[in-house]
């Protein structure tokens, strides 16, 4: 049985939870060895799994600090690289593959000299920033990329001059077992409890612009004594202190700290889609997005989201029939766009219903699955 190299250094996020859904699918056909950050929750899949996997105990770089402090940026980047040489000589895989562009640093050049195949999951745009990124990926010519959306795809080829041949188009999916569809008369009742739950889930970083979901939450309170907001994705372990200090300050300081709530990230996923199926709505006002995959699972439970109109978030919102995307991101504009849904049933019930069928035909998350082992099996062949 071949061998994948799956490497990711990033210890929380949605697109770990997503990682480690391909990985359980991918061991049936190839043996698996990750290669993780200490506090990755992938640790958590490796050991229930029972796949093989090594930690790097320190953090590993982007390059996006190299201009503001190189030396010490470079010295952590060299660490992490030649722990990743070392571990790929170790374990002598047929492919590596990765989940970030940015990790692509470390693979491109791990591929390039020891002649293996990498694929780069492209599920953020952010990353692509860097020059030094940019200079360091055209070490390996062979590298396949996957666009998680047309606008990742667009800005990879047309901006930054990547091959078409070298980029696949395939979509983020969603298991509709875990994030399965709320009945009618459920969806009905969520209507009419008048302690309707607006969520948000996002890692506590400024480009998630969490700001504007406060201040929105802010706006409604006005009108709307008893909506609840709940931010998920607070971890202690791994979350900016101080930013996370600024945000509290900003619900105190607002005085909505009674219907706001900062909930912890969850370690197991199957507590998200308790939330999103509990949730009225589901806000999205982050300024980058590859393509939200908390949008697609919100919406596939039938939960309707309100998000920035965007990076890939217009290809999973139909504005106006499978939930809303404000042109601004502006918390007036999303206060506005939410009580539409508040004051009118027939319109939400509608659009959840819509929501929930679009997007189990449109994301199934066996689809993605299926292309992108297929696109392993490309390259472990060439």
């Amino acid at each position: 049985m071949k061998k994948i190299l799956f490497v990711e250094f990033l210890p929380i996020g949605g697109s770990s939870v997503s990682l480690g859904n391909l990985i359980t699918a991918a061991k049936t056909d190839y043996e698996c060895v990750l290669l993780l950050s200490k506090k990755s929750i992938l640790i958590q899949t490796a050991i229930k799994e029972k796949i093989k996997y090594y930690v790097y105990n320190d953090e590993a770089v982007d390059l996006t600090q190299f201009s503001k402090s190189p030396v010490s940026t470079l010295i952590k980047y060299l660490g992490v690289l030649f722990y990743t040489f070392w571990i790929t000589l170790k374990t002598n895989p047929a492919l590596i593959y990765t989940n970030h562009y940015m990790w692509s640093i470390y693979t491109n050049l791990v591929g390039f000299v020891l002649r293996k195949p990498v694929i780069i999951n492209l599920c953020d745009v952010w990353p692509l920033r860097p020059k030094i990124s940019r200079i360091l990926m055209k070490f390996n010519r062979r590298t396949k990329y996957i666009a998680v959306s047309k606008f990742v795809y667009n800005q990879f080829t047309k901006v930054f001059k990547v091959p078409k041949k070298n980029t696949t188009l395939i979509y983020d999916g969603v298991d509709e077992n875990i994030f399965s569809r709320l009945s009618i008369g459920k969806i009905k009742s969520k209507y009419k409890n008048n302690k309707k739950i607006i969520s948000y889930f996002s890692r506590v970083t400024p480009e998630r612009d969490i700001e504007i979901f406060i201040d929105t939450a802010a706006c409604l309170l006005k009108n709307n004594k008893n909506l609840i907001f709940y931010h998920c994705g607070y971890d202690p372990e791994n979350s900016d202190k101080n930013y996370f200090n600024e945000l509290n300050k900003r619900v105190y300081g607002l005085g909505i700290q009674k219907n706001f709530k900062f909930i912890k990230y969850f370690k197991s996923a199957g507590n998200i889609p308790a939330v999103m199926k509990r949730s009225f709505l589901t806000m999205v006002p982050a300024r980058q997005f590859a393509i939200p995959n908390v949008a697609i699972e919100s919406m596939m439970c039938g939960t309707p989201a309100v998000a920035f109109d965007i990076g890939g978030n217009p290809e999973i919102i139909i504005n106006s029939s499978m939930g809303t995307l404000v042109k601004v991101n502006s918390p007036v504009l999303y206060a506005d766009a939410i009580q539409r849904y508040l004051i009118n049933e027939r319109y939400y019930l509608n659009t959840s219903i819509k929501a929930a069928e679009y997007t189990g035909k449109a994301f199934p998350v066996i689809n993605k699955h299926k292309a992108i082992i297929k696109l392993i099996n490309q390259q472990i062949l060439e």
